[in-house]
């Protein structure tokens, strides 16, 4: 443990992890500037009725709606100041503080990237700005990008992927790309994504860190980045997990050559980067705890590293039963939720229970109307045939969504 906390406590050479801040800190700016310039926030921010929050996030409150664009202008001026090591540590505590608030108040816009963002930024604080760098600072973001190509390869362990499904579906849905469009409608290439994706996800980290196999590793990840940012909508995903490849280049030799004599990190930021590396090791394993299939489920899927696992549709019906009125309302989704909102939550047990709840608060504020509320339901996962997620006879203010499996939702093993 001594050689370990030595080591840990030992310089780095500064370049690669100055130059990551330098790409992070504009990539940022790049995304939040997009935001604004698309109207990326009037779309999925100001004009939410209804908000789903991150569950045990429900507390956040919501801010007005002239609050909206300061909150991404102050995040592109922060990731501007991050990337020029201005006001360093304040721009990364104030990023990190209001992206995380945007990513946890509305869970219909969760994408593996956001959540990756809010990691980093969080890291980002403690790692010096210009120099003064010290191997757990590299070990920290090689750790965390790491872990998001290792659990997502152990996601793709399953019985849909192994038979290229859903990504068989996607890439034929592609078919008019130029050049390449025929192609992704051949089985052959759809096996080939499918296993090529599953062992590069498995491979890639610890190659990286093996000095015979980094240059290969590098190029080989930055070429399937780049094929997925042409095919895949996926934003600005691509670009930050080339970007990331840096921390794992070599410095120049001459900068290898470290004093005999340094200062050994504090035992409490010690004890917290060890508390850290331990979560997000273990976290990304919790589905395992929970009995059938996280992509039908939902249990355990967030914050796994579940990247492009399932197709998932559905259709649901609100029934909102007045025991004291003795009278029952249908309700229209669209009058509540956008389009994507009733995408996500027809497939989303956890959020067509968060509706259910916003449905007692709209139609029983005092609580003592006896309400009830009921779905028809029926969800199709990969191209199965559509099955009902949750009978129609659970009352969802009966039910909860915790820690412990929710005995309130299907299996799919019921139907297969």
């Amino acid at each position: 443990m001594n050689r370990l906390y030595s080591q840990l406590s030992a310089p780095a050479p500064s370049l690669r992890l100055i130059q990551f801040r330098w790409l992070w800190g504009l990539l940022l700016f790049a995304e939040c500037a997009r935001y604004i310039y698309i109207g990326w926030i009037d779309r999925n921010l100001i004009s939410l009725e209804v908000f789903f929050p991150i569950n045990g996030f429900e507390w956040l409150p919501i801010l007005p709606e002239n609050w909206f664009y300061p909150l991404f202008y102050l995040l592109a001026l922060n990731s501007l100041l991050i990337a020029f090591g201005r006001f360093y540590r304040f721009a990364c505590v104030i990023f990190f503080i209001l992206f995380s608030y945007v990513f946890l108040i509305e869970k219909s816009y969760y994408l593996n990237h956001f959540y990756l963002i809010a990691l980093i930024s969080f890291l980002m604080i403690w790692v010096p700005p210009k120099k003064g760098h010290k191997k757990i600072h590299l070990y920290a973001l090689q750790w965390q990008i790491g872990l998001v190509y290792f659990f997502g390869g152990i996601a793709k362990l399953n019985s849909d992927w192994l038979q290229a499904n859903p990504i068989g579906q996607w890439l034929t849905e592609h078919y008019d790309i130029p050049v390449i469009g025929f192609l992704l409608v051949k089985p052959t290439v759809h096996y080939l994504f499918a296993y090529g994706g599953l062992f590069l996800d498995l491979l890639l980290f610890p190659a990286l860190l093996y000095r015979k196999t980094r240059l290969s590793a590098l190029l080989v990840g930055t070429v399937f980045h780049l094929i997925n940012s042409q095919i895949f909508q996926i934003g600005i995903f691509p670009w930050l997990m080339i970007a990331s490849f840096v921390v794992f280049i070599p410095p120049p030799q001459q900068t290898l050559t470290q004093p005999t004599h340094y200062q050994k990190l504090p035992p409490i930021l010690t004890l917290g980067f060890t508390i850290w590396f331990l979560v997000q090791g273990l976290l990304p394993l919790r589905h395992f705890l929970y009995p059938g299939n996280p992509s039908w489920t939902e249990e355990g899927h967030r914050f796994a590293w579940h990247m492009k696992l399932r197709s998932k549709k559905g259709y649901i019906t609100y029934r909102v039963h007045n025991k004291k009125q003795e009278s029952w309302t249908t309700i229209v989704l669209s009058e509540y939720l956008t389009r994507r909102q009733i995408r996500k939550l027809v497939a989303q047990p956890d959020m067509i229970l968060q509706f259910a709840q916003h449905l007692k608060r709209k139609f029983d504020p005092e609580g003592d109307q006896g309400l009830e509320v009921y779905v028809d339901h029926q969800a199709s996962l990969n191209g199965r045939p559509y099955y009902p997620l949750i009978d129609d006879d659970v009352d969802l203010l009966k039910v909860k969504w915790g820690i412990a499996p929710s005995t309130w939702i299907n299996p799919l093993s019921k139907f297969e």
